[in-house]
């Protein structure tokens, strides 16, 4: 048995749930909440990772709490890690990761810190904060740091506004002296080197960049030397990059060193020292040099790239997972991370997960939607949601503004994932840049995914393809031609009850297992997805709908059992959020078919049809054209695209401008789909004057709420037949 299933054994063994143990699978009652019935299970996976689950409902975030785990906790151990400590708790024995020990003992003996020294020399104390076990420490005048004991993030509390970052850790390293100083990331790390005689600061305070009162005190310390030696991730290369260049701007000699690989994501200088103990110093005058090239001076810190400054653009491929990953148990992950950081419908999270293996596996499909995240104002999670998609998603290339040249030429060098963040501001009004918003356009087809320009002295024609998986995230709606491709999210703010987990952006590297889970099921599926054609729910109609969602529930029918009804509930539910016009012309067709409806005529001049018009509530045409209201020359033009054109009318007696009804019939079929609605169901009773029936309702048609009541109707043009079996369609005629 792995020592993470263990230890959910020890706890379960210590809270009273009565488990059983079978092999590498245990069953219980829920450690997340009052259960009589065994609904809790835990089992081991072929990839030496832990599932957990329970069937009355728990999420996942809520049973790693009870267990007093972190998703990370569920995994294989890393080898030469003492991941996990025997302790003994108030509920009886039970082994608790070192993640979160509980104690300051056991916190020191997972690190072999010295308890002591710790206390004295860096004066830690611990005390309850928050009603969790913590750490507290002082990091500068005015400032603690409080380290939850119990797994959760640590944070700042700052005693005063205006609190400054600085280097933690600097007066203890001076008294140690020595040529060199290293900056490592994270105080444990820092008081590892010092309890080994190694002078070491780390970052402390807000943000990552090195501020100027920074490098001046790196330049008064006394140190001849510095060595970064930041985290192994991601997040951690970019860091040493950055500070690498800094201080080299500030003049000081500085290289970078890379950790052991070994030590897996996100390792740092405190997991090599629970490695190797007091031979610290020596390990780490061992590390070679990062192997990413760093600049090696001041006028080289940024390349020049076709006679321009600008740093050159790395983006990493996703390694594939060393083992055979489980569809069902990837798509729960992925869902499960959405809903723990962000506040969004299950419906949504569905969705974004389906979109997340369809980046990896983009290459098995004819179709890629772009996935837009709107929402109608800020701070509703737009760009949290982006972060995650981003953690989990290959070669991603995120911004926040380009031109057409610059996209479509980072997507044929790059093929990366593309995440445009504050689109409103260069693709929706009058900003909005026509070339780049037909360039993503294109990249919706693998046929059409392509832009020509002509390149070099001889002008030759070139193709630059546009094919690429691509999320967009903005305040409002997206314009009508990019919606039509997109499956969109519309992020709404979070409510007081809603109880999410902050994401750390600097701890995004932790999201690098499941891309790598990811990248390995679409490699390993990428035959089956290309052959699948699945079927799409009756409720969605429109055929580009269609196309958006055939390559997302293709993922679904793959990875099989419940996703295949999840998918599908979730793209009825996202599409009957979709815009039900589908274009100004469109809703333009619809109300004045109302108008014709209401007023009971065959023929309305243009200002009569403008008059009923800007009468409707929540409709555009008052302020249509730049803040004014329709004309009747922007009306024709309108209509005009519909074969639709102005001629003269007769009506009491006048002459004027306008239309007849017979003209709008042929639009009216091919766009709105139906026969006209009337607002309340059809009576079969006849007008007093007339003598017909009105018009039966039809589902299809939509008609605006705030439209004034249809008078008594005095002459009609058709008539409706409807048999015992409701509304017929077929038998709509002309009298």
């Amino acid at each position: 048995m792995s020592a993470a299933l263990e230890h959910v054994l020890a706890v379960l063994l210590a809270a009273g749930k009565k488990p059983v143990r079978s092999g590498d699978r245990i069953t219980a009652q829920c450690p997340a909440h009052d259960d009589a019935n065994p609904s809790f299970s835990a089992w081991l996976k072929a990839s030496g990772w832990v599932g957990v689950k329970c069937f009355a409902g728990c999420s996942e975030s809520v049973l790693l709490s009870a267990l007093r785990l972190e998703a990370r906790d569920l995994g294989p151990e890393r080898k030469g890690t003492a991941r996990h400590v025997a302790l003994e708790t108030v509920k009886g024995p039970a082994l608790v990761h070192s993640s979160s020990p509980q104690t300051l003992a056991a916190f020191c003996e997972a690190r072999r810190l010295d308890p002591a020294a710790l206390a004295s020399r860096w004066k830690v104390e611990e005390r309850p904060h928050a009603g969790r076990p913590a750490l507290f420490y002082p990091t500068r005048v005015g400032i603690s740091r409080v380290k939850y004991l119990d797994g959760a993030p640590p944070k700042y509390r700052w005693a005063e506004k205006g609190g400054k970052a600085h280097w933690y850790g600097l007066p203890e390293a001076r008294r140690n002296g020595g040529p060199v100083l290293y900056l490592v990331n994270g105080e444990p790390s820092v008081w590892a080197c010092e309890l080994r005689g190694v002078p070491a600061v780390c970052p402390c305070g807000e943000g990552v960049t090195l501020s100027p009162a920074m490098l001046e005190d790196l330049k008064g310390s006394g140190f001849e030397r510095f060595a970064v030696c930041y985290d192994l991730d991601a997040a951690g290369r970019h860091g040493a990059r950055a500070a690498v260049e800094a201080l080299q701007a500030a003049g000081l000699s500085v290289v970078a060193l890379e950790l052991p690989a070994d030590l897996g994501p996100g390792g740092d200088v405190d997991d090599l020292h629970r490695r190797v103990g007091a031979d610290l110093r020596a390990a780490l005058e061992a590390l070679p040099e990062l192997k990413e090239p760093v600049p090696q001076a001041a006028g080289e810190r940024k390349e020049k790239i076709a006679g321009k400054q600008g740093q050159k653009v790395l983006l990493e491929d996703v390694e594939p997972w060393d083992q055979e990953v489980d569809g069902a148990d990837l798509l729960h992950e992925i869902v499960t991370t959405f809903l723990r950081f962000v506040a969004m419908p299950e419906e949504d999270a569905v969705a974004a997960a389906l979109w997340v293996l369809h980046a990896h596996a983009q290459e098995a499909f004819f179709v890629s939607p772009i996935l837009a995240i709107t929402s109608p104002e800020k701070r509703c999670g737009k760009t949290t949601l982006l972060s995650i998609i981003k953690g989990m998603s290959p070669r991603a290339l995120p911004f926040s503004n380009c031109t057409p040249a610059v996209l479509f030429r980072a997507v044929e060098k790059f093929r990366p994932t593309v995440l445009i963040d504050e689109a409103d501001t260069f693709l929706r009004g009058k900003q909005a840049d026509p070339e780049l918003r037909g360039l993503i356009n294109s990249g919706h087809t693998r046929t059409a995914a392509f832009v020509l320009r002509t390149v070099g002295d001889s002008h030759e024609p070139v193709k630059f393809t546009t094919w690429a998986p691509k999320v967009i995230s903005l305040i409002g709606n997206l314009p009508e031609t990019l919606e039509d491709r997109s499956v969109v999210l519309r992020m709404r703010r979070r409510a007081a009850h809603e109880r999410i987990e902050r994401l750390r952006a600097d701890r995004l590297s932790e999201l690098s297992p499941i891309a790598r889970k990811a990248a390995r099921w679409a490699a390993d599926h990428f035959d089956t997805l290309k052959e699948m054609d699945p079927l799409v729910p009756d409720e969605i109609v429109s055929d580009r709908a269609q196309d958006n969602w055939r390559p997302l529930l293709a993922i679904a029918d793959a990875v099989d059992g419940p996703w295949l009804k999840r998918a599908r509930r979730a793209a009825v539910s996202l599409s009957s959020t979709e815009s039900a016009v589908e274009s100004y012309g469109v809703l333009l067709l619809q109300d004045i078919r109302e108008v014709f409806e209401r007023e009971q005529t065959d023929r309305l001049s243009s200002f009569e049809i403008i008059r009923a018009l800007t009468d409707l509530e929540e409709r555009p045409w008052t302020e249509y054209h730049d803040g004014k209201p329709l004309t009747p020359p922007r009306l024709a033009k309108m209509l005009r695209p519909f074969e639709i054109t102005p001629y003269t009318i007769r009506t009491e007696g006048k002459t004027a401008k306008g239309y007849h009804r017979e003209k709008f019939k042929d639009a009216w079929g091919r766009y709105l789909g139906g026969v006209l609605q009337s607002v309340t169901p059809s009576q079969p009773k006849p007008d007093k004057d007339s003598g017909v029936f009105q018009s039966v309702t039809q589902e299809r048609v939509l008609r605006h709420e705030k439209a004034p009541k249809p008078p008594p109707i005095k002459t009609c043009d058709a008539v409706t037949a409807q048999g015992r079996g409701g509304p017929d369609e077929s038998a709509f005629w002309e009298v």
